[in-house]
This record gives structure tokens, C-alpha cells and sequence, in this order.
């Protein structure tokens, strides 16, 4: 299985603090039936400067870890480069937008803000499709209390939804969770894991939750949507139509 919300790499960003930890956390993913992972350090462009900052640190970072697997001998999960960009300012003309891609796609994890989502971040996903990028929407689920009209917005772009391992495993999330899915808003699942400790590797709890509260067909569309986006092949984003569906609730948005 493809893990596509990680922040595997050490000593960067809010992720592993430590080469220790990011071995531990491959191991404990590999147990989990993960055998790639997309590393997904958060990119914070702040300044012009940020993204090639980013950029010369992330690849640092990567060449570190991959030496230190390859020095222990194990079998574990091949990583690719990647990013959460975060849509502090409209970045939708940087010349280096490209290289923030999972490795070898199209496909870009971006995470929209957190405060009050204004007109401008909707305007500047919209650009970002029209350079040939597809965006995913990191963790959806956790901004549904955003303003109905600016939902809706996004929903009409032309954009993938990711949705973190953790809302299939919080119970209060599962209204939420059941919307997402009636509406065609889950197109991917991440651990979306930084430590071994509260925000530890998860796919595979999550995995046996999914199979037993939406069964095996939900299970199958996730697990291979991950595997369509790190080969960079299309996502139907209407094969969720053809899921067999169960007791859901009530629309909370329009559907695209």
C-alpha cells in the first residue's frame, strides 16, 4: 500500500525529530502493510526564497534517510519526494511550483489555511490547475467548518481530496467521514504520521476500520487511488458512484 501524507524525513519540518525515529517509523509502516511512502514535509512559502530553501533542505534530508536504510540491509518502504504545501499566499506562478510535485507526477498535496478561507485561496488553487498540476487537498476532513460558500467553491474546481487515517478511526468524525464519501470527496488516505507517538503510522489500523464499517470495495477504490497517483496515472473521480453504498447521512454539500 501507498502512503501518500507522511513526514517521514528526519531532522525537518515537524516530523521525525531524529534518523532513529524515521527508521522506527518505517519499520512499524512496513508491519503495516505499507511498502511506499510519499514524503510530505510541510512547505511554508513565506518569502520568494522559501521553496528553493525548501527544496535544497528537503533533498538533504532524503539523501540522509535513504543512506541510512540502505546502510541498515532491511526491506523497507521505498520513499519519494513530495510536500504539503501550504497556501499562505497565492504561489500558483512560482517558477519551482513543479518540483513540489510527489516525484514523478502531476500531483500536488496542498493544504489549504486554517483561518477563514478568503476568495484569493480559491482563485489560486483554480491557477495552480491551469499550470497542468493536479492539486490534492490535504486533510479535507479536517475543514469542513469552513464557510459553506467557500466549500462549495473548492468542491467545483477541479481538484482531489485526501483525508487523514485518523478521521476513519475517530468516531466523532464518522458523519463527516460518510458525507465525504456520498459526495465524492475522498479520492486518497494518509497516515499523515510525524512521530511514534501521538501521531504515529496508522494506515493499517485504519485500513481494518474501512473494511469493517464501509467494507471491502471502499477498501479496494482507496488503496488503489493511492497506487493511480504515485504512478501518475488518471483518477476517476466518479467510480465512488459505483460503490456499494451503506446507511450514510444526510448531503452537507452540494456534490460536483
Amino acid at each position: 500500500m501507498v502512503d501518500v501524507h507522511s513526514h517521514i524525513l528526519p531532522h525537518f519540518d515537524d516530523g521525525a525529530a531524529t534518523t532513529k525515529i524515521s527508521m522506527e517509523m518505517l519499520r512499524e509502516s512496513k508491519r503495516q502493510g505499507v511498502d511506499k511512502i510519499i514524503s510530505t514535509s510541510h512547505c511554508y512559502p513565506r518569502t520568494g526564497r522559501s521553496i528553493n530553501e525548501f527544496i535544497y533542505d528537503r533533498t538533504e534530508s532524503l539523501v540522509h534517510l535513504k543512506y541510512e536504510i540502505e546502510k541498515s540491509g532491511e526491506d523497507l518502504p521505498r520513499i519519494y519526494s513530495g510536500c504539503e504545501l501550504n497556501l499562505s499566499r497565492d504561489i500558483s506562478d512560482d517558477a519551482h511550483l513543479r518540483e513540489l510535485c510527489t516525484e514523478g507526477t502531476d500531483y500536488l498535496l496542498l493544504e489549504m489555511p486554517y483561518a477563514q478561507w478568503q476568495p484569493w485561496c480559491i482563485e489560486a488553487v483554480y491557477k495552480v490547475t491551469l499550470r497542468g498540476i493536479t492539486p490534492v487537498m490535504a486533510h479535507i476532513d479536517r475543514f469542513l467548518s469552513q464557510k459553506r460558500d467557500m466549500l462549495n467553491s473548492l468542491f467545483e474546481l477541479d481538484v482531489l481530496y485526501q483525508v487523514n487515517a485518523e478521521a476513519f478511526l475517530d468516531r466523532r468524525m464518522r458523519k463527516n467521514v460518510d458525507m465525504l464519501f456520498e459526495t465524492g470527496k475522498i479520492h486518497f488516505i494518509g497516515s499523515d504520521m510525524h512521530n511514534m507517538d501521538i501521531r504515529r503510522p496508522n494506515l493499517g489500523e485504519a485500513r481494518e476500520r474501512i473494511l469493517k464499517s464501509y467494507g471491502e470495495d471502499y477498501l479496494r477504490y482507496l488503496e488503489e487511488n493511492n497506487e493511480r497517483l504515485i504512478r501518475n496515472e488518471e483518477i476517476d473521480t466518479d467510480a465512488y458512484k459505483s460503490l456499494q453504498k451503506r446507511s450514510f447521512f444526510g448531503k452537507f454539500f452540494h456534490a460536483k
